[in-house]
C-alpha cells in the first residue's frame, strides 16, 4: 500500500480599499481540502488499446480496453497528494481522499469502455450477478501486482488499467469502480497499521471483523469472503479497517455461504490428509514389521528344507500361510488410507487451484 500524502497550505485573502461609492469585491474562500484531479493533456501521443487475458471458472477470457491517452498522462502528472487550507482530522479526509480518485470524472468514459466489454463477456458466459462480480475482480487480481517505489501514493484507476499493473490500494480503487457502476453495494477497507487495502462487498456470507462487508484480496487471486494467512512482506490482517463506501449500490454478493462452505472444505481436506499422513505412516510401519517377520519364517523354512527337515518345514507352513494372508490384508487396508489420504490431498489441491473459479468448485463439492 501506498502512503497518502497532504499537505497543509496557508489561506491567502486578498484585501480590497472601501470608499463611499463602491463594496469591497468578494473574495471566494478555498476550499477546506482540495482532493487529486486530473487535467487531461492535450498533446498526449495516441496509446495503443490495452488487452487482458485472464483465468476464470477453469477457462482464459479476454477483453481489450481503450485508454484515452490524454486522461492517463493527466492522470499520470497530477498532484496525488490532498491539499489543506485548514486542520482537520484524518478520519474526516481520508475517506474523500479515496473517493476522489474513483470519481474522478474524465475516468467515466473507460469505466463505461470496460463495463461494456465485462457485459458482453457476462451474457456471452451465461453468467448470474455473482459470477459476473466474480468475473470483474478476477480481472482486477489477474493485473501484475507491482509497487512504485517512488510514488508513494494511490494511482487514479486509469493508470492502473493503462499500466497493467499496480499494488493493493491501486487494484483496489479500480475494482471498486467497476462494481459501484454496476450497483453493487462495495468499500475499500483501509488497514492503517497494516499499510494494506482490501476490497469489501457485501454478502450473504462471513465478513470481515465489523466492517460489515465480506473481504475480497485484489493482490493475488482468492475467493471472496477469504482472509489470506499472509500478505507480501509477511503481512497478516488483525485490526479492524477504516471502512469507505464507494457509491450507492444495493446489490449484495449472494454466493458468500457457498464460499465459506468451500473454505470449511478446504480446512477439512487438509485436517484429514494431515491426520491420514500420520496413519499411513504407522501402517506402512506395520508392513514393514509383518513382511520382515515373514521373511525371516521363509528364511527359517528355506534352511529346513535344505536340510531335508520336511517334518520341521511342514510345522511352519500354517504359520507362513497366516502371515502372508494377514499381509495381504494389511496392504489393503493400507492402500485403502493412501487412497483416502490421495483424495484429501486432491480436494485440497483442487480447492486451492481453484480460486477463480467458485461456481465450479461449488459444483465439484457437491455444494
Amino acid at each position: 500500500m501506498r502512503r497518502f500524502a497532504a499537505l497543509l497550505m496557508p489561506v491567502l485573502l486578498a484585501a480590497t480599499l472601501l470608499s463611499c461609492s463602491s463594496l469591497p469585491a468578494l473574495v471566494p474562500l478555498p476550499p477546506d481540502v482540495v482532493y487529486p484531479s486530473i487535467e487531461p493533456v492535450a498533446d498526449a501521443a495516441p496509446m495503443a488499446p490495452v488487452p487482458f487475458a485472464w483465468l476464470f471458472e477453469a477457462a482464459e477470457v479476454q477483453l481489450t480496453v481503450p485508454v484515452d491517452a490524454a486522461v492517463y498522462q493527466g492522470a499520470k502528472g497530477s498532484r496525488k497528494s490532498a491539499l489543506f487550507f485548514r486542520e482537520i482530522e484524518e478520519l474526516e479526509w481520508i475517506p474523500e481522499y479515496y473517493r476522489a480518485f474513483v470519481d474522478e470524472p474524465h475516468q467515466e468514459p473507460l469505466y463505461e469502455d470496460m463495463l461494456v466489454g465485462l457485459r458482453a463477456l457476462r451474457d456471452s458466459l451465461g453468467l448470474d450477478q455473482d459470477r459476473y462480480a466474480e468475473l470483474i475482480v478476477t480481472l482486477v487480481q489477474s493485473l501484475e501486482y507491482r509497487t512504485d517505489p517512488v510514488y508513494l501514493e494511490p494511482k487514479f484507476p486509469v493508470e492502473t488499467v493503462g499500466d497493467a499493473n499496480g499494488d493493493c490500494d491501486d487494484k483496489t480503487l479500480l475494482a471498486a469502480a467497476l462494481l459501484a457502476r454496476e450497483g453493487y453495494d462495495v468499500a475499500i477497507l483501509l488497514f492503517s497499521d497494516e499499510q494494506h487495502v482490501s476490497l469489501g462487498i457485501r454478502s450473504n456470507g462471513s465478513t470481515y471483523g465489523d466492517s460489515g462487508y465480506a473481504l475480497v484480496e485484489t493482490t493475488t487471486p482468492i475467493l471472496f469472503g477469504w482472509v489470506p494467512d499472509s500478505l507480501n512482506g509477511d503481512i497478516s490482517l488483525e485490526t479492524e479497517p477504516v471502512v469507505i463506501r464507494i457509491g450507492e449500490g444495493t446489490r449484495a454478493y449472494g454466493a458468500g455461504r457457498q464460499t465459506d462452505a468451500i473454505r470449511a472444505a478446504l480446512e477439512q481436506a487438509v485436517a484429514d490428509a494431515e491426520e491420514l499422513a500420520g496413519r499411513v505412516a504407522q501402517s506402512q510401519g506395520d508392513l514393514e514389521r509383518r513382511a520382515s517377520e515373514a521373511e525371516d519364517l521363509r528364511s527359517r523354512m528355506d534352511s529346513l528344507a535344505a536340510a531335508g527337515d520336511a517334518s520341521g518345514y511342514n510345522e511352519l507352513v500354517p504359520r507362513y500361510n497366516t502371515l502372508a494372508e494377514e499381509y495381504n490384508a494389511a496392504v489393503q487396508a493400507h492402500n485403502a488410507l493412501v487412497a483416502e489420504q490421495n483424495a484429501a490431498v486432491e480436494t485440497a489441491r483442487r480447492i486451492g487451484d481453484g480460486q477463480t473459479d467458485r461456481y465450479g468448485l461449488a459444483r465439484s463439492l457437491g455444494l
